[in-house]
């Protein structure tokens, strides 16, 4: 087995290497085997360092002096040429593949997305695959031109296209390693859904798991994917090979912040998402007061406050712990969560004073 072993290794290398160990085992001189066998010293020594091939005349010659099988360097020359040709293909193919990723890197931070999926030092060729397989990367100038689904982002801050399309990324990744889901989606049975997560976010406990389950009955895939800094989103909705999906951030640990994002997306995947494979370019970041935001806005509160409930609330002065005291009581007799509607509150009047407590975290 270890002359197999040692066998196999030589058989990698060039066969000058072969020639010059038999060279050194019986004390021969290059300069002296060079003039036995008629050839000039530089010439062999190009052969025993690798840098010429071994002809099939020169094999022979090798064969009788040396009594090494001919057959056997013709065949290690081949090898070797075969390889050094392969290694050549293989390093244009990485070449090419990281030009490719550099034109990605324009779109998406390139570095951040093998990061997370765990392709850190994985070669480009590698890389590029799982890109096109994957991801499903179109080319570098038609990725260019695509932006999928509908964003729930920050009024404020984070506004960097690049690292927001580098999420959506991987939202549309983890959103794809999701389980099917339970149930079959309907767009005349999204009011109802919408109705059932409104229970679920003013009761608040084990809410994610049960909005996860309550979207997969309906349907719908969702998970959580943290943000990335220069990317204040809260949520992301789209339909991809006919199954919609609704991705959070949980940038902010709060049930009113969850809701909201979440009702949102549901309120654009009822508006504004046909068709079985639909991909929706969208407005660039900075511009957020869109007719589709506002729609999405308005059905989120209505679900979680409508008019009818929302016109019974109580007067009060500006006084934040005033507000927060009655409508924290309004909440309770309604069956509300107050901090969803201390955060409507927060939305339409831009005030943001109010005492955080740990119920509004999500549970």
């Amino acid at each position: 087995m270890a002359k197999k072993e040692a066998f196999d290794a030589l058989s990698n290398v060039h066969p000058g290497f072969i020639i010059k160990m038999e060279l050194k085992a019986r004390g021969i001189k290059q300069k002296d085997f060079a003039e036995r066998i008629a050839i000039q010293q530089s010439h062999l020594s190009e052969i025993l360092k690798g840098a010429r091939n071994i002809s099939d005349q020169m094999a022979e010659t090798f064969s009788d002096v040396l009594g090494i099988p001919s057959a056997h360097l013709i065949q290690l020359q081949a090898e070797f040429n075969f390889k050094k040709k392969s290694a050549q293909i293989k390093d244009i193919a990485e070449h090419e593949a990281e030009m490719t990723l550099n034109e990605y890197n324009v779109i998406y931070d390139m570095r951040l997305i093998f990061k997370h999926v765990g392709m850190s030092t994985c070669s480009s060729s590698e890389k590029l695959q799982f890109c096109k397989s994957s991801l499903r990367f179109a080319s570098p100038m038609e990725q260019q031109r695509r932006s999928y689904g509908y964003y729930r982002r920050s009024e404020k801050t984070g506004l960097d296209n690049r690292m927001i399309s580098t999420w959506s990324v991987l939202a549309q990744y983890e959103a794809e390693r999701q389980p099917k889901p339970s149930g079959k989606f309907d767009k005349g049975r999204i009011d109802m859904l919408a109705r059932d997560l409104s229970v679920i976010f003013n009761e608040n406990y084990n809410t994610v798991n049960r909005v996860a389950w309550k979207l997969s009955e309906y349907g719908i895939k969702f998970c959580v994917v943290p943000k990335v800094e220069r990317a204040s989103i809260d949520g992301y909705s789209f339909v991809s090979d006919g199954q919609p999906s609704i991705v959070i951030t949980k940038r902010y640990n709060r049930i009113d912040n969850m809701a909201f994002a979440v009702l949102h997306e549901v309120g654009h995947l009822k508006l504004h998402i046909d068709g079985d494979d639909e991909r929706v370019t969208i407005a660039d970041a900075d511009e957020l007061d869109t007719k589709e935001e506002r729609e999405a806005n308005n059905y989120a509160s209505q679900v979680l406050l409508p008019d009818s409930v929302w016109q019974d609330a109580p007067e009060t002065s500006m006084n934040p712990r005033l507000i927060q005291q009655k409508y924290s009581a309004w909440a309770r007799r309604k069956g509300l969560n107050k901090w969803i509607v201390l955060g409507r509150i927060s939305h339409d009047t831009g005030m943001y004073m109010f005492k955080s407590d740990k119920s509004r975290e999500i549970q």
